[in-house]
């Protein structure tokens, strides 16, 4: 959830790197954070280095979480294959 669903504001110092997209390095780490924060069972899977506009830091090794700053239409392009927790993998 974000920090404006749960009524919240952003710390000031973090306020940039809050305003990216939460992503993962791979498909387990995201259905760990899935499970951890009930984020649902569907998954997209992206190739972030397809566009340069696209920005990415690795935020926490430990878990593998990346914040990813683009446009929506910059990210669904990218947008590879989906997966959901039944193994099933869409194109």
């Amino acid at each position: 959830m974000s920090y404006a669903d749960l009524h919240r504001s952003a710390p000031r110092a973090n306020f940039f790197r809050l305003w990216g997209v939460s992503m993962y390095l791979s498909l387990a780490q995201a259905k760990v954070a899935a499970r951890n924060y009930k984020l649902g069972d569907r998954y997209a899977e992206l190739d972030p280095a397809r566009d340069a506009r696209i920005a990415f830091a690795l935020t926490n090794p430990r878990t593998g979480h990346i914040d990813v700053w683009a446009d929506a239409d910059t990210l669904l392009a990218c947008i590879l294959r989906y997966h959901d927790n039944e193994g099933r993998t869409y194109s």
